[in-house]
């Protein structure tokens, strides 16, 4: 029997021993050991080493989750644009994101702005709440909750990126909308979203305004690139939890 196959034992079971906020705490432990082992921030790095140990701590993120079974590759479960989003919806949520520019607040390499209003008066709140986003969830990821967390990101200022993380379990399962994007010259030159897998190359990808890709962002180390002169990302994440 192999040591790593050993460890992986081990570590589900004792996972499966700890209470929600145990095991959130054991992901973020594993998270970080792994970004360590990136080189610049975002490249895997060419040491054979350096590489194994970082593809073994991204199986343990995975393994650690009760819902594992779920996840697909790179935990992304939906990539597109559901009928729902009508060019009239997603018009409003870019004035949205808009008007409530000014109350966003840096957080780390970007702006940000949690979104909670009295009777989910917002746009992106009744979103979050809709029969038509509850069902594009479940038929994805699968039966989930809504956190009750919805908030814009702005990245607006050339080198604001979102550095290589994982969610906390509050947000394990994200509908990340593109709302704006742009960018001067090639689209292949601008900022792209970046999802680490075991085994596997990075992932990138950039939303299309209204496109909607559904994450399971707390067992998949992910980020974004820094945006570039002239360029300018607007995104809704919209957040739920698995249910088991």
């Amino acid at each position: 029997m192999s040591t790593d196959f050993t460890v992986s034992n081990q570590l589900v079971r004792f996972a499966n021993e700890l209470d929600f906020a145990e095991r959130d705490a054991l992901k973020f432990s594993i998270s970080v050991a792994a970004v360590k082992e990136l080189e610049n921030d975002f490249a895997i790095s060419e040491d054979l080493e350096k590489r194994a140990r970082f593809s073994k701590f991204l199986h343990y993120l995975l393994l650690i989750q009760p819902f594992r079974a779920r996840v697909p590759e790179y935990g992304l479960a939906y990539l597109g644009r559901p009928p729902f989003m009508t060019q009239a919806l997603l018009k409003a949520l870019q004035n949205e994101a808009v008007n409530l520019r000014p109350q966003a607040r840096v957080n780390f390499e970007q702006y940000i702005v949690t979104v909670d209003t009295p009777n989910d008066a917002s746009l992106c709140e009744q979103l979050a709440n809709s029969e038509e986003m509850h069902n594009l969830m479940s038929l994805y990821a699968g039966p989930c909750t809504p956190s009750f967390i919805s908030s814009y990101i702005y990245y607006e200022h050339a080198g604001q990126r979102s550095s290589p993380h994982v969610d906390n379990a509050f947000t394990s399962l994200t509908a990340m909308i593109g709302i704006r994007h742009e960018y001067p010259g090639a689209i292949e030159q601008s900022s792209a979203s970046v999802v680490y897998w075991p085994n596997k190359p990075p992932l990138e990808y950039r939303l299309r305004p209204g496109e909607i890709a559904i994450f399971f962002g707390v067992c998949a180390v992910h980020g974004r690139y820094p945006v570039q002169n002239g360029e300018t990302v607007h995104s809704l994440l919209l957040s739920f939890q698995p249910k088991m």
